[in-house]
């Protein structure tokens, strides 16, 4: 099953440790150790699966070059007990595939660290068990910002405690995406078992690689022994479950089934309605009614409403504009400038030929070093902007997941109204079966069709004993009745109309 593991250390000179050496470790390399005049070589390892350097996208091409970037990182630093990098270690959820696990990773690094400024090194790792994987992910980071010309001064921002809740959660919210993407049940919090109200499982402590180590080697350990002790604890709650279970009367389940089968006889419904039935009748513990199922759909309409209203209260946040993104955009794009000015100085005022062309060009010169400082002042605001930007991207971060998180509820509860409310649809008595049957058979009515053409038919003898047809002077025409004459196709055709 999937757990929850997010450690973090500092690489640190105090300690005797060297950032170098940690890289080259991690990610199964060789590299070079100017500082202490060492090679470390580490080309031997076998469990290391991938490696990259995740980087921004402004940073420079050398910083994905990893001699260089270590070698860069541990010459900034001066004091002999200064901190050269941080460490972030994360488990991998076997559950998922080696390409979907680094998908994960690949996205939780550049939405924490990446998005901050850092530089991340990352080594994705089997574990040194091929019967037992422990597939897990080491994360090395810069711990000073980066900028054109190398690195600058440390983010102290970087050390903040409530830095590491955020990505704590920011870990759990990207590994949990990915699962349900994968289409896995399973999911980890980042929560201990007392936030999360579990009172009846008991927490595990970390053993770590030693201790795993001892242990295969048959070593006991003090963090074995915690954690066997906890297993059988574990072991025996759920046998305590089980036998109470098993005690549940006989009769009364027996009994249950019987009324559940005689209603369903008496209920013609068709096999899906009944088995969805059965179980929510083995769920409320009795045999349901109409009014039952009547009272869940209107329950159900009401949590609807709710939970179309918080998803419109998400897609309003999500939609929300960053209020920094225009001022974030201005500076970068004075620093971009900047740039292009100072190379321009460096090509074409400098050095002795560029004396002649500063002389001829003085307004533009000026008007170059007027384009430097003002890059240099975008810089420096660009620093103080990096802490608001980065909790604004937290928090669209956060948005996203509440506008999925409320998308997928009103989905759930949409599929559950329409599986109650065609429950009501179907006949649940014999005399509402036997109204249905009743429709179903009555003859249809028809009503008159007041367009409908009647031919003219011809009137009885009787009806013409009183007509006479006379001339203009009152004498007598025809003493017998006309016969009407009944319009034909075959005598009249379209182009000379019906004969009267």
């Amino acid at each position: 099953m999937a757990i929850y593991h997010l450690s973090v250390q500092v690489i640190s000179r105090g300690q005797g440790r060297s950032c170098v050496a940690a890289a080259a470790y991690r990610a199964g390399a060789k590299l070079a150790d100017e500082r202490q005049g060492l090679i470390q070589d580490y080309r031997r390892r076998h469990d290391v699966r991938a490696t990259w350097i995740q980087a921004p996208e402004e940073a420079p091409a050398w910083v994905h070059d990893r001699q260089a970037l270590w070698t860069a990182v541990d010459a900034n630093e001066k004091r002999k007990d200064a901190q050269t990098a941080r460490e972030v270690t994360v488990a991998l959820p076997r559950e998922l595939t080696p390409a979907q696990q680094r998908e994960a990773v690949h996205e939780f690094v550049q939405a924490a660290f990446i998005a901050r400024g850092m530089v991340a090194d990352v080594a994705l790792h089997e574990g040194h068990d091929a019967h037992e994987p422990n597939p897990h992910a080491h994360i090395l980071l810069t711990t000073r910002t980066l900028t054109p010309d190398g690195f600058g001064a440390k983010n102290r921002d970087w050390n903040a405690k409530a830095l590491l809740v955020t990505w704590r959660t920011q870990w759990e919210i990207t590994c949990n995406e990915v699962l349900a993407e994968a289409g896995q049940t399973v999911q980890i919090d980042a929560r201990s078992l007392a936030a999360q109200g579990v009172t009846d499982r008991l927490p595990t402590v970390h053993e770590g690689v030693a201790v795993r180590q001892m242990e295969r080697r048959g070593i006991v350990t003090d963090r074995g022994n915690i954690n066997r002790v906890v297993q059988g604890h574990q072991q025996a709650v759920v046998d305590l479950a089980v036998v109470r279970e098993q005690r549940q009367p006989l009769e009364q389940v027996q009994q249950r089934i019987h009324q559940a089968e005689a209603w369903r006889a008496q209920a013609g419904w068709p096999e899906p309605a009944r088995q969805r039935v059965r179980g929510w009748e083995e769920q409320a513990g009795r045999v349901l009614t109409r009014a039952d199922v009547t009272q869940w759909v209107q329950e159900a309409q009401n949590e609807l409403s709710s939970a179309k209203a918080t998803e419109q209260e998400a897609l309003r946040a999500v939609q929300e504009p960053n209020p920094l993104q225009a001022t974030h955009d201005q500076l970068t794009e004075r620093v971009q400038q900047a740039q292009r000015a100072q190379e321009r100085l460096q090509y074409e005022f400098s050095g002795v030929r560029g004396w002649w062309t500063r002389w001829r060009s003085s307004k533009e010169y000026q008007a170059q070093q007027a384009r430097v400082e003002q890059g240099k002042w975008a810089e420096r605001q660009l620093q103080a902007l990096q802490a608001p930007w980065a909790a604004q991207q937290a928090l669209a971060t956060q948005n996203q997941a509440a506008c999925q998180a409320a998308r997928a509820t009103r989905e759930a509860v949409e599929a559950k109204v329409a599986r109650w409310q065609s429950l009501l649809d179907q006949p649940w008595t014999p005399a509402e079966q036997a109204e249905m049957k009743a429709k179903a058979q009555a003859p249809k009515q028809t009503k008159p069709n007041p367009q409908r053409q009647v031919p003219p038919q011809p009137l009885p003898p009787t009806a013409w004993t009183t007509i006479r047809i006379v001339d203009g002077h009152g004498r007598e025409i025809s003493p017998k009745p006309p016969t009407p004459t009944i319009p034909s196709q075959e005598r009249d055709g379209p182009e000379r109309g019906a004969s009267r």
